[in-house]
Parts: C-alpha cells; structure tokens; sequence
C-alpha cells in the first residue's frame, strides 16, 4: 500500500464513506469521458497500492472530495491548471496546521525534546480551547475532523505527562481520550486510547487489568491499518512478560516485529498516525527480557538496537536503553559494566530532562550499592551522583 493510498483511505474513513460511495462520486478523467464514477473495485486497488492516480488535476479532485490537505500528496495550494489557489476555508487550513502540529510535537518528542513539545503542546490547546467556542456551522461540519484532533490532543497531553512522572494525570488524560474514541467510533482512535489505558493500568501493578485492555485494543486495531496492530502488540508484549507469560510475550513481539515494515519511517508523513518504529520495538522487547528474568537476551539485543535508533535518529529511546543494560549487568553481577551504564544513564536523562528515568537510575543505584557498595566503581559513581543533587 502506498501512502497516497492510505491517505485516501484514511481520510475516506473519517468521512464515513464506503468505497463504493466514494467510487460513485470519483472523478473521471477527460479521456475516459469525464464526469464522475468508476468501479468500487478501483477504489480497493488505489487504496492497496496496486494503482496510481497520475494525473494531478485527479488528485486534487480527490483531496477537495476527502478533505485531505494537499501538502499531504505532495501538492502547492496553487494550482498550475487553474492559475488559482484553492478554495480550502480558513477552518480547513487551521485544521491542517493543528493536525502538522500534531505531527511536530511527536517528532520533538521522538528527539528528546521534551521542553520544546510541551511548550507546542501549549500553544495547540490554546488554538483547540479557541475553537471549542466556536458556533461556526463549519466547526459543526467538521465535527468528526476536530474530535480526531481533541483526542489526539489528549494522546498527547498523557504521553508528556508519563514523560515527567505524573501517571495519574496521564490516566485521566487517556479516559478523556477514550469517550472521544467512542464518540468518533474510529477503530484506530479506539485501540490507540484503550492500549494507553492498558498501559498505565500495568504501570500501577494492575497488570490483569492492564492485560485486559491491551487485549481489546488489539481487537479494535483489526478493523484498522496494520501499523495499529504493531503498536498495539508491542506494548501488550509487555505486560505479558510482566505476568511471567513468556510464550505469550515472544508471540506478541514477534508479531509486532513481523509486521514493522508497514510503519512510517518520517512521523510529519505518518499516513496511519502511529508515530512508531522498530527501535521502539526492539526496545519492549529488551524490557520484556528483564521481566522475564532473562539479562543475558537483553544484552544480546543492545548492539542491534543501538544501529536501528541511530538510524532512526531515536533519541529520546536512546537515552533510555542504558537503564535495561545497567539492569541486567546488575542481575549477572557484573558490577562495573552496571556502573558504567548507570553514568552513561545519568549523563543523558540530565540532558533530556526526564525525572521518572532518573527516579529509575537512582532505583537501579541504590540496589548496587546494597549489594556493592565496598566495590570502588560502585563508591565513584554514588559520589558522583550526590555531587549532581547539590
């Protein structure tokens, strides 16, 4: 499928359009007799990729039909054969600014930019805020568009909040995301806020409850695009490792790895909006390990993790992974590497400014030196540490 493809189909989704509704109102070209409608099984192959639309004065067609912004394929709001600009409204241009600048704060956030998200985080809820008072008839037309934007805004407002260590917050935030989910009946939105929910619920020790709703999210990204499936299957990975269920952890990862192809590698052109990776992946997987009380798996991922987030310029999950490998040196008892990776650990959580990761360090600290603490490596860093709080 390509991403022309997924576009339509997404944006016909949000229309609530079938694709035989779509195929009878697509525009034909003038060598085909012009006017409008073609076969719903041409429809089904534009959204699978297996056709194109080459002609430009088609697309933009299409994309006045669907809504898409035409930045989206790759078009100028100016169109050569006309000698126009389109006539998209200002509510529609303010919608695609607020939807790119959804797609800005996540790759801020991907490079560990945590500050300067918050600070766009801030200024979209202003804009959101802006128009929620809004009695325009065209707010009320595009009523389905600007939901998908409050829950996103809300997916975020909790991923950030995780960020700095306010879990329940973050909980409220996603329950919030959760009645705009079913409001939209949007099967993407719907496993999107339940695997977040899914999520936090394992993070407070509730993990059957957790299990429960990764496992619903799962179903809910069936009737979506296969990039959902991944994101979903990634994280229940592992919730699974968390409850002991090793076969279970390994079935879901590996599905998540199987199917990784289908992500989008530039988040500003993320068709399926899932802002995922196979660092991501891989990085769960090397969690799950250490649950599972397997070190020796973790460790043999690290050199394969650290060549595909450099690739991905992975930041934020780069700063991160040296906690699991202070974690398992610890639990083989191979106390210097822990210290090393516990400074390395410190040195870049300090930068990217991350306190639930430093509260984790500082975990990982303290077991090190009830066990070690005569080991001079061990006395080096803790000096180190202290000198850092004062």
């Amino acid at each position: 499928m390509d991403q022309i493809g997924r576009l339509i189909r997404e944006y016909r989704e949000r229309a609530g359009m079938t694709q035989a509704e779509l195929a009878a109102h697509w525009p034909r070209h003038a060598r085909f007799g012009g006017g409008e409608g073609v076969s719903w099984k041409y429809i089904q192959d534009i959204e699978r990729g297996r056709k194109r639309i080459e002609d430009q004065a088609t697309l933009r067609k299409v994309c006045g039909l669907l809504n898409i912004p035409l930045w989206r394929v790759g078009l100028s709001e100016y169109d050569p054969l006309s000698g126009a600009l389109s006539g998209a409204s200002p509510f529609t241009r303010c919608f695609d600014l607020m939807e790119l600048t959804v797609r800005q704060i996540w790759q801020l956030r991907k490079a560990a930019l945590l500050r300067e998200a918050r600070q766009v985080l801030a200024r979209l809820g202003s804009w959101l805020d802006a128009l929620q008072q809004e009695i325009s008839p065209l707010l009320q037309r595009d009523q389905a568009r600007f939901g998908h934007l409050l829950a996103d805004y809300h997916c975020i407002r909790g991923v950030l909040a995780v960020d700095a260590g306010h879990y329940q917050q973050a909980l409220a935030y996603y329950q919030q995301m959760e009645q705009f989910a079913r409001q939209l009946n949007d099967p993407a939105v719907l496993a999107h806020a339940l695997m977040n929910l899914g999520v936090e619920y394992d993070r407070r020790g509730e993990t059957q409850h957790g299990i429960q709703y990764l496992e619903e999210a799962c179903d809910c990204a069936l009737e979506a695009s296969k990039a959902w499936s991944v994101l979903v299957h990634s994280y229940l990975s592992r919730a699974y490792a968390r409850a002991g269920e090793e076969r279970r952890f390994l079935r879901a990862n590996d599905t998540a790895l199987r199917l990784s192809h289908v992500l989008a590698k530039d988040f500003i052109e993320d068709p399926d909006q899932v802002y995922y990776t196979l660092g991501n992946i891989l990085a769960e997987r090397s969690a799950g390990y250490l649950l599972l009380g397997q070190p020796r798996q973790t460790l043999a991922l690290r050199e394969e993790i650290k060549r595909v987030l450099e690739r991905e310029q992975g930041t934020r999950v780069a700063a991160w992974m040296p906690l699991d490998w202070a974690r398992a040196y610890l639990l083989l008892g191979e106390v210097e590497a822990c210290a090393k990776e516990l400074r390395e650990l410190y040195r870049q959580v300090k930068a990217m400014g991350s306190p639930p990761a430093l509260e984790q360090a500082d975990s990982v600290l303290a077991a090190l030196k009830k066990k070690y603490d005569s080991v001079q490596a061990v006395r080096e860093l803790s000096e180190e540490r202290q000198a850092m709080l004062a």
